[in-house]
């Protein structure tokens, strides 16, 4: 993400908590989450007044929860996973299932790509 929209390093870090939706506990989805980070800062850069950059990102957020919502029929790690990785048997499983590469990308470009697109007004 940060590389694509060329924001602070720190972001990935910020973010590192979303992953597995929230600290694996698959709640909603790590890509959805980082997005709406990516979003509060570009908005941020983007408008001088802060109510106008919250009222900014909260657009885009619900947007961008919808979007995902309506392209994969569902917002949760769970049931976008398909697997139960709450603990460490279940994360090993999921590693070697091979969904990672399978799903989790297509969410996380999915996001991206909503992200970097040019905010709608």
């Amino acid at each position: 993400m940060q590389e694509a929209t060329g924001q602070d390093p720190e972001l990935l870090l910020m973010a590192a908590g979303f992953g597995g939706g929230i600290g694996r506990c698959q709640a909603v989805c790590g890509a959805i989450s980082g997005g709406v980070i990516a979003l509060a800062v570009r908005n941020r850069l983007e408008y001088k007044d802060t109510q106008e950059a919250r009222t900014a990102t909260s657009r885009a957020a619900r947007e961008l929860y919808r979007g995902f919502e309506q392209t994969f029929g569902r917002t949760d790690c769970r049931s976008l996973t398909g697997h139960d990785f709450s603990t460490p048997e279940g994360y090993q499983r999921f590693t070697e299932s091979g969904v990672k590469q399978e799903r989790c990308y297509n969410y996380v470009t999915f996001v991206v790509q909503k992200v970097t697109a040019e905010p709608q007004s």
